[in-house]
């Protein structure tokens, strides 16, 4: 019952409005700043979610999603490759960037990290 109260009181306030009127305007000042980087990319790639949410997928062939994803683990950028989200044969292939709860500069350090990543990978290598 004393949730339920406050929980109506933030609401009732006006709080809960603000809080997420903030929220996307961060989250959507983050994803500018990761695909102003995705820009740089020089390899043929798709960058697909830039639009709302919090996380884009960038798509790439299916090689040099591997290598990156696996030289981004090394390099200690946390992202998820496509190929965890299929059952069966895989028909995408790229990395799921989540950008929801890293700091804007340690995002943005990263995104430059990856990007060089993606445009020196080597499929194999």
């Amino acid at each position: 019952a004393v949730a339920q109260a406050a929980v109506r009181e933030f609401i009732a306030g006006g709080d809960l409005d603000r809080h997420v009127r903030r929220v996307r305007k961060e989250y959507a000042r983050r994803r500018a700043a990761l695909v102003r980087e995705l820009a740089g990319l020089t390899v043929p790639a798709a960058v697909l979610g830039d639009t709302a949410g919090l996380h884009v997928v960038v798509e790439l062939p299916a090689p040099v999603a591997d290598a990156v994803s696996d030289a981004a683990a090394r390099a200690g950028i946390g992202l998820s490759s496509l190929r965890h989200y299929h059952h069966g044969r895989a028909r995408v292939h790229g990395l799921v960037l989540g950008y929801g709860g890293a700091p804007m500069d340690r995002l943005t350090d990263g995104a430059h990290v990856l990007v060089r990543l993606i445009n020196e990978a080597r499929p194999g290598a």
